[in-house]
């Protein structure tokens, strides 16, 4: 689902976010810190001050490299309603099927 952020939030936004020192809950497994926040904030230098804050290893292949690139990629998308439905459903349906401890995992982009 290119460029779809939820309804929430601007690329801009995200991105003060993500240079911020929030938890970012995953969008996946729920009570999951996300994975993507924590390898892009490796990627742009950011060390969150709270030790409770993931911290993964830099992967510029998985997740951005930059603000800009993030910016520019969820600018680039139009996702159409009926995408968002399906992968909602099948998101729902996947938690349903799979209970227990959350598997932390980066997504490729």
């Amino acid at each position: 689902m290119k460029g779809w952020l939820g309804d929430e939030q601007t690329p801009e936004e995200w991105i003060a976010t993500a240079h911020g020192e929030a938890w970012v809950e995953c969008h996946k497994h729920f009570g999951a810190q996300c994975a993507g926040v924590s390898i892009y904030r490796a990627n742009v230098f950011k060390r969150p001050r709270y030790p409770e804050i993931l911290l993964l290893e830099p992967n510029t292949e998985l997740v951005f490299a930059s603000p800009q690139e993030f910016i520019d990629y969820h600018r680039s998308g139009n996702v159409v309603s009926s995408e968002i439905e399906e992968y909602e459903k099948n998101e729902g349906e996947e938690a349903q099927n799979k209970p227990g401890k959350a598997n932390v995992q980066a997504v490729k982009r």
